[in-house]
């Protein structure tokens, strides 16, 4: 299991490299998208897949897992992406695949299109013989009057499917398939728009649909099951627009949503600080332009979406002065004087250096306007009102002494990394400990907390109980912010996003400043924890069924495949929230340029009751020197 270290911290972003020169900090880019890379053991990798889908990804018993062995890459690729970017819902593959490049994603996809496995025999299924006509109208010649097409017309004469996007429609149990067109017509899914197949599934009546599904799943797979090859759809007989397959039949994908930025040393700097900030994490929306707004933010007091901050002069920050930007950046304070909600972490950014700021704007200005309207926050009475927004700043933010106030050091500091990590990378938003309203009481910023909705534990980056930071290396530390993975820690959910958005562009020297400044500030530890002795013989049967054969015998971990538990520090964490999670939705670790591939692991949801997952993270978090609490059923219940 990936079991994250650093915890949690902010939502998605975007990511492109570039080379930056500017005081007071030194910003090379640590990435280039350019480089290739070799792929590693994907039969390896794909064990995350496989616990759900079964063996070499054929369909699992429970029916609602499908076949993936086989299908068109540009199909898989595309399901991936979806359920990547939450265009398709589905809590379990959200969760597995969220942190995953689109490189990384056509790795799978093919390799699980290459794989040629023998198909089960069909089902014998009940259908009268009108349901067999009426399924066989629909499959062979569509319906006119309805504006339906015929399904081999997009699917193959075979209906098995055809390459590069098109996906096979025979192998598949009757109850998925009908589920599938039940949630097209019900809105639960979607695909590209022009979004054919719920076209498609609101014409037919709920008749067709259990017909089809019956007749098809009562079909033998001929052809082993291969997708047609060079052939393209029938557009003509379909009548349909795809947006997801091209009129020659091919991939139709969104382009990646990246301001490339420009070669001017101020709006280059301004690129390479808003990717440390991880601006589009909070603005940049997968279904929208880019920093148009839209990103669902969690809170305690209910849900608040990032605005748009494109240069749009009427639903933008177009209209707005760099004084404006300024202000609102250091103060939270917008041009008509009314007060930004406090998610937008102005009160960390009070120290950016005024030169920052102004490189900042200009990168702004460079970005596309997007005539896109911010999205209302959905707050709890009366936390969105200026009156508690003002109450609240006058509470919890005090105005410092120097604004702007950094280090110009042309090698590493600890006050380089003070200026980093307290300010732009505000990573003290997550892992400080908060108030009853929100705030940090007398700037304890050192404690760590529960984070919103179920997102995990951000634990103190400072306290010896917690991660024990003043127990690694720099260069330890500085291995991880750039990689998301050292010999003591695997970055995964949210504090996976923030390296692979964030944290990885750190020039060298402000990644060894970062590293110094967070070694420096972490206490001394108090000394070993006394062991707890493992608990029975039930859990570890438990343990060797799921675990062991990534984790070891005895927590050992396998290199490059699953990182040991045995000693983990995320273990002893008082709140077991991350390791139940990883244990019900699995994961993988940071997408980075140094490790492109990283290692992930299954979910367990669909197989362990509550009581079983609780024995289990239970057991770990005992084992082999852990020192970790027990998790009872409700715990896991709750995050379920």
């Amino acid at each position: 299991m990936l079991l994250s270290v650093l915890g949690f911290s902010a939502l998605l972003g975007l990511s492109n490299p570039s080379d930056v020169q500017a005081s007071p900090l030194t910003t090379t880019a640590a990435a280039s998208s350019t480089t290739t890379h070799q792929l590693p053991d994907m039969a390896e990798r794909a064990k995350a897949c496989t616990g759900c889908h079964g063996p070499e990804g054929v369909a699992t018993a429970e029916g609602f897992f499908p076949r993936i062995a086989g299908k068109p890459a540009g199909y898989l690729f595309n399901q991936l992406r979806h359920f990547r970017d939450h265009t398709r819902r589905f809590k379990g593959m959200n969760h597995l695949v969220e942190n995953l490049s689109d490189d990384y994603l056509h790795a799978f996809a093919d390799y699980f299109a290459a794989l040629e496995l023998p198909y089960p025999e069909p089902a014998r299924q009940k259908l009268s013989q009108a349901e067999r006509d009426r399924a066989q109208k629909l499959v062979r010649e569509g319906d006119a009057a309805l504006q339906v097409p015929a399904c081999a017309s997009c699917h193959g004469d075979s209906l098995t499917g055809v390459r590069p996007a098109v996906p096979g429609l025979l192998g598949l149990p009757r109850d998925y398939l009908a589920a599938q067109m039940g949630a097209w017509r019900n809105d639960l899914r979607h695909a590209q728009a022009p979004d054919c197949m719920a076209t498609i599934a609101h014409r037919l009546a709920p008749t067709d649909v259990a017909a089809l599904a019956g007749w098809l799943a009562s079909q033998p797979v001929v052809n082993g099951g291969k997708p047609a090859s060079g052939a393209s759809i029938d557009h003509a007989n379909a009548q349909l627009e795809c947006g997801s397959i091209t009129a020659d039949g091919q991939l139709a994908l969104v382009p990646v949503k990246v301001t490339e930025p420009a070669q001017n040393e101020v709006v280059r700097r301004g690129w390479y600080l808003s990717q440390l900030g991880n601006c589009a994490g909070c603005h940049t929306d997968v279904t929208g332009p880019e920093l148009a707004g839209g990103v669902p933010i969690r809170t305690p007091f209910g849900r608040v979406y990032g605005p748009n901050i494109t240069p749009d002069a009427q639903h933008g920050i177009g209209n707005w002065s760099e004084a404006d930007f300024k202000r609102a950046m250091r103060d939270g304070v917008a041009p008509d004087s009314s007060v930004l909600n406090p998610v937008f972490p102005y009160q960390f950014y009070q120290g950016l250096t005024d030169a920052d700021l102004s490189s900042l704007h200009a990168w702004l200005q460079t970005v596309a306007p997007a005539a896109t309207a911010s999205r209302g926050h959905d707050l709890e009475f009366p936390y969105g009102s200026q009156l508690a927004l003002k109450s609240w700043r006058w509470l919890f933010v005090d105005e410092p002494a120097n604004k702007g106030q950094a280090t110009s050091a042309a090698t590493p500091s600890v006050e380089q990394g003070a200026y980093l990590v307290d300010n732009l990378l505000h990573c003290a938003a997550c892992h400080g400990a908060r108030n009853w309203a929100g705030g940090f009481s007398e700037d304890d910023h050192s404690g760590g907390q529960l984070l919103a909705e179920g997102a995990g534990y951000a634990p103190s980056l400072s306290h010896p109980d917690e991660i024990g930071l003043g127990q690694w290396s720099v260069a330890e530390i500085k291995e991880f912010l750039l990689k998301g993975s050292n010999p003591h820690a695997e970055a995964s959910g949210l504090m996976a996003k923030v390296v692979q958005h964030s944290t990885q562009y750190l020039s060298d020297q402000d990644a060894t400043s970062a590293a110094m400044y967070l070694q420096a500030t972490a206490k001394a530890g108090a000394g070993a924890k006394p062991l707890v002795a493992n608990r029975g013989e039930a859990p570890i049967a438990l343990y060797k069924e799921h675990c062991a054969d990534c984790h070891g015998e005895a927590g050992e971990g396998r290199a490059d495949l699953a990182p040991p538990l045995a000693g983990r520090a995320s273990l002893g964490f008082a709140a077991p929230d991350n390791t139940i999670a990883m244990i019900l939705y699995g994961g993988f670790g940071a997408v980075t340029e140094s490790r492109p591939y990283p290692p992930g692991m299954p979910g367990f949801a669909h197989r362990l009751s509550d009581a079983e997952v609780a024995e289990l993270a239970g057991f770990i978090r005992q084992a082999w020197g852990n020192t970790g609490s027990s998790v009872t059923s409700v715990q896991v219940q709750k995050l379920r």
